[in-house]
């Protein structure tokens, strides 16, 4: 089928665009240190907030901007767009630049995802194909998180900067050349005025309804997470020893760390499925993070530090991939594209604050405040979470979350005593 063929060649792009768009991020911290100096954690956090500000509002935007514009033709543009992005890094010399720079470079990147999951829905029209393609979207979105890291830290060992960023540059170029070997269709005009309506009800919805209230909180957690990691990471190791010209490397192993973490985490949540709900999963991740950040209070070394970052990646990935599947749930018969971009929409407003706040509060009043503040945040929104769920969650009591770990526990145990007394007695 045509249209099979044009989504496959269109979920190429992504993939491409979506790895290439996570290394780029990471490579922010390196230009931001070297820019800013002691002050790259407050830069870093700013642009990192104009990132997510930029997933907020780029959907709504681009429903009235792009709505006479021939969609196949504007994704080449947004390609070529984000690679010339790139290659200005490598010529930025003052805060100033690099802000303005990385606005064009996210907006694109915006503008990219809101306009691919208008093609998948119109290129995948049956509803349980729509079902998996989405799936298959979330998926490779959580493990951009997850493999950036690692492949930014073994490319850093091996090329420089400038090279660096050619390469990644060079990605988008290819991507823009797949979309356009796609011959992707023309979309007709939906109606600017219809996507506002329907983006602002999709975000009301984590508000209002019982089931996504719960996950709303727990985002909370994940921003809180998430922006200690990508704000603060260079200054950390930096802080933890004299590493001089070999920081930075070790900096993008701290990435790596997390990134790990992040896919011993998915591997966990296929584990844990088995045998805990997906609120007792999202709990028990949203658990590992706020324990990695108040461990982070107290200056640590290097080697405790790419501890801290495994669990919060994989307390992070524990926390998403199973809302992934409730907001699937949430959506029923129809506006899953809608309840999947407010989702998106609302953990992006989370973290302007989160990554805002994360490297403000280290560049003016020193890690350890950060730490402690943002732990903070991240055991409250826990415990909201937790209550909501308790008090008034959709599918009955939630006392049964402490059973199921009790259960769980007691399972893991009996194993052990399988393995210790042999086969004989199993």
């Amino acid at each position: 089928m045509p249209e099979s063929r044009q989504y496959a060649r269109l979920f190429q792009a992504k993939v491409l665009t979506l790895l290439a768009t996570g290394i780029a991020s990471v490579e922010l911290s390196v230009i931001a240190v070297n820019i800013a100096g002691p002050d790259a954690s407050a830069l870093l956090g700013t642009a990192l907030a104009l990132k997510a500000l930029c997933f907020v509002v780029a959907p709504l935007l681009m429903a009235a901007v792009v709505e006479h514009l021939p969609r196949g033709r504007s994704l080449i543009a947004i390609d070529l767009l984000r690679a010339a992005a790139v290659l200005g890094l490598i010529f930025v010399s003052s805060e100033l630049s690099f802000l303005a720079v990385i606005a064009v470079f996210l907006a694109a990147s915006a503008a990219f995802k809101v306009t691919y999951l208008e093609y998948v829905a119109h290129l995948v029209p049956d509803r349980d194909e729509f079902a998996t393609a989405m799936s298959k979207s979330r998926i490779i979105d959580e493990l951009e998180g997850a493999i950036s890291p690692l492949l930014a830290a073994a490319l850093l060992f091996l090329l420089p900067m400038d090279l660096f960023l050619v390469l990644t540059a060079l990605a988008f170029v290819v991507s823009a050349l797949r979309t356009g070997m796609a011959r992707l269709p023309d979309l007709g005009r939906s109606g600017a005025d219809y996507h506002w309506r329907r983006s602002f009800a999709g975000i009301a919805r984590f508000h209002s309804d019982a089931t996504l209230r719960p996950v709303t909180w727990l985002m909370v957690a994940v921003a809180a997470g998430t922006a200690m990691v990508m704000t603060n990471t260079p200054a950390l190791v930096e802080a933890a020893g004299d590493f001089e010209a070999s920081a930075i490397a070790l900096a993008f192993g701290a990435f790596g760390a997390f990134g790990v973490g992040a896919v011993v985490g998915a591997i966990a949540v296929v584990w844990l499925g088995r045998h805990l709900s997906e609120r007792a999963t999202m709990l028990a991740g949203a658990i590992l993070i706020t324990t990695g950040l108040f461990g982070g209070i107290p200056q640590q070394s290097f080697v405790v530090l790419v501890l801290l970052w495994f669990l919060i990646g994989a307390g992070v990935t524990l926390v998403q991939t199973p809302a992934a599947a409730i907001i699937r749930r949430s959506a029923g018969e129809h506006g899953l594209l809608t309840l999947y971009g407010a989702g998106w929409s609302v953990q992006s407003l989370i973290l302007v604050f989160g990554f805002a706040l994360a490297g403000w509060l280290a560049a003016q009043s020193g890690a350890s405040t950060a730490f402690l503040v943002l732990a903070a945040l991240s055991a409250g929104a826990t415990t909201i979470a937790w209550r909501v769920w308790r008090t008034g969650g959709p599918e009955g009591e939630l006392n049964g979350i402490a059973e199921e770990y009790r259960v769980l526990w007691s399972w893991i145990q009996t194993k052990q005593l399988h393995r210790r007394t042999g086969p004989e007695d199993g």
